[in-house]
């Protein structure tokens, strides 16, 4: 039962995550950059899924923890400071708390990348989110994983947005 629940509000909270940033511009465009990016791939356990309104989706069954890359151009961009695109993401749970937070290089762009812990139904979850812009377009990436597991999934998830680049 407390599974399905954890599931269900982690799943909740990657549908309140992607429509994060449409008070910053609007949601997705058919624009040609957008989702014109490379990733490595995740590994075991994590499994693709329909990734919503997203770019692309992965799940780890075992850690009830949802990992989602997201870009969003022309319309969808803003040029909100990275800090604040990145509290935008934060906002899919309840009473957001900034544990840390790095600026830094990806894909030779600035990036800012912030840890939070909140609840999401009432269960207590960590979120990591990265977010960086090149032209027009502002690439996203959220982890989302019960407070238990949100540490030890911290090295797929740098390993993998480590591995972004965008495509010409």
């Amino acid at each position: 039962m407390k599974s399905s629940r954890v599931v269900l509000a982690l799943w909740v909270g990657v549908g309140l995550g992607l429509s994060a940033c449409w008070p910053f511009g609007g949601g997705s465009t058919s624009a040609y950059m957008e989702g014109r990016y490379t990733l490595s791939p995740l590994p075991r356990p994590w499994k693709i899924v329909d990734p919503g309104g997203a770019d692309n989706a992965w799940w780890h069954k075992q850690a009830g923890a949802t990992l989602y890359t997201d870009s969003n151009c022309e319309k969808g961009y803003s040029d909100s400071a990275l800090s604040r695109l990145a509290r935008a993401q934060a906002a899919a749970i309840e009473a957001p708390e900034l544990v840390s937070e790095n600026t830094h290089t990806l894909a030779k762009r600035a990036a800012y990348t912030a840890h939070y812990s909140g609840h999401v139904d009432g269960v207590p979850v960590g979120v990591t989110t990265t977010v960086l812009k090149k032209g027009n377009c502002i690439y996203d990436f959220v982890l989302i994983a019960p407070v238990s597991a949100a540490e030890a999934l911290r090295n797929d998830y740098d390993s993998h947005i480590a591995s972004f680049r965008i495509k010409k």
